[in-house]
């Protein structure tokens, strides 16, 4: 493995390579094929660009936030750490230079069972081919969101505010993620949903079809 003078790894192809991005490692590994590479990353950013991976595993060491995870192509990978606010999947958004949509962004078969998924957002990603965590982990696809706010009724807390914001995002949109730590038992303040666990389960429930 070749780093460049900007501390980057690039355009290279790799294979069987562990990688450490962040503190003690490199910057950003960029337009690189990687295949059965473990690569841990050490920072809060976005570290990966233009790359496709293929049986990799990716660690997150600090938890990445708000922030999207655009722009690469995963395949049979495992992820690792915990994630809130970040979007997966390919940008639903139109490159102000090319004017064109990006082509590069799929997720197929990739593992997300040892990731913790607050409040991320897929895009493009079809979600029945990738594995989750199971409760008090859920995914909600964005279908059922767009079924929920056809519904005339009350829902416990402010769970209306968690998917009155899916349906008015793209359609785009793939799923939604939450766990149960995030909505009932976050004490910071303006977080959590104001819902107890029994409430935001029955919820769930409502919706149906909802990964859990």
């Amino acid at each position: 493995m070749k780093i460049d003078e900007n501390n980057r790894v690039k355009q290279q192809h790799l294979q069987d390579e562990n990688i450490l991005i962040g503190d003690g490692g490199i910057i950003a590994v960029v337009g690189c094929e990687m295949v059965n590479c473990t690569l841990t990353i050490n920072d809060k950013y976005h570290s990966l660009f233009r790359s496709r991976l293929q049986d990799c595993i990716i660690v997150q060491k600090n938890q990445l936030k708000n922030i999207p995870a655009f722009g690469n192509r995963y395949e049979r990978c495992t992820f690792k750490g915990k994630f809130l606010g970040v979007d997966f999947g390919r940008d639903p958004n139109i490159d102000p230079v090319s004017k064109t949509y990006d082509t590069l962004g799929e997720l197929i078969e990739c593992d997300f069972t040892q990731a913790t998924l607050d409040l991320c957002r897929f895009f493009s990603v079809d979600i029945q081919r990738q594995k989750f965590a199971p409760w008090p982990q859920f995914v909600v696809p964005y279908e059922r969101h767009l079924a929920a706010s056809k519904l005339e009724r009350e829902w416990p807390g402010q769970f209306k505010e968690f998917l009155d914001l899916a349906v008015h995002q793209r359609e785009k949109l793939s799923a939604t993620t939450g766990t149960v730590d995030y909505f009932c038992h976050n004490k910071k303040k303006n977080r959590g949903f104001n819902l107890t666990e029994a409430e935001l389960r029955q919820a769930l429930l409502d919706l149906g079809g909802v990964l859990m």
